[in-house]
């Protein structure tokens, strides 16, 4: 099935908010994401914003998919809620799903296809800090096939990512042992 974005889906931006003050309330930037729009695990030791009625509209829900729209990257990043309470900066435009045809992970996946990627940058406005508009996201299309189908991609992915990791730790480990044995090469 072909739709647009807004059509399945409800985006609105993030908030700004200080954040010299310590707080309970985690405030969601790009940095704290990797390349592949993965939260870095140093993000629970920072500090959080004060939590007040005003951002309690902006708190992200379960499966909230972060948009990065301001940027040279446009990764889409997936909200847990294990993550704990927070809230996204302005680099973000949140879309919250309301189609129960279409997974939050596999949402995630789709905007992050090189593919895509390619079309997003494509799509970016600006000079100095290319961003991608409210209209522009939602008005992207996309394909949801099945929920089975969804689930497989997902699985696949997961499995590709753990391949990768693998294969990088791998390489690390065999990096030191031949540099271990070349220097017992020189005794």
């Amino acid at each position: 099935m072909k739709t647009t974005l807004g059509q399945v889906a409800t985006i609105s931006t993030g908030v700004y908010a200080k954040t010299n003050a310590p707080g309970n309330v985690q405030y969601l930037q790009a940095k704290y994401f990797d390349e592949r729009g993965t939260i870095l695990p140093i993000l629970s030791e920072r500090q959080g914003i004060p939590f007040t009625a005003r951002l309690s509209s902006h708190l992200l829900q379960d499966g909230d998919v972060l948009f990065m729209a301001k940027g040279d990257r446009h990764q889409a990043c997936l909200y847990r809620q294990e993550m704990g309470r927070a809230i996204a900066s302005t680099s973000f435009l949140v879309v919250r799903i309301q189609d129960d045809k279409i997974m939050p992970a596999y949402l995630q996946w789709f905007l992050n296809t090189a593919i895509l990627q390619k079309r997003l940058a494509s799509l970016a406005r600006g000079t100095h800090i290319p961003s991608i508009s409210k209209k522009t996201l939602q008005e992207l299309e996309i394909h949801i096939p099945s929920l089975s189908t969804q689930e497989a991609i997902i699985d696949i992915h997961a499995l590709w990512q753990r391949e990768q990791e693998l294969s990088k730790a791998l390489l690390r480990e065999k990096a030191t042992w031949y540099e271990h044995l070349l220097m017992q090469m020189t005794h």
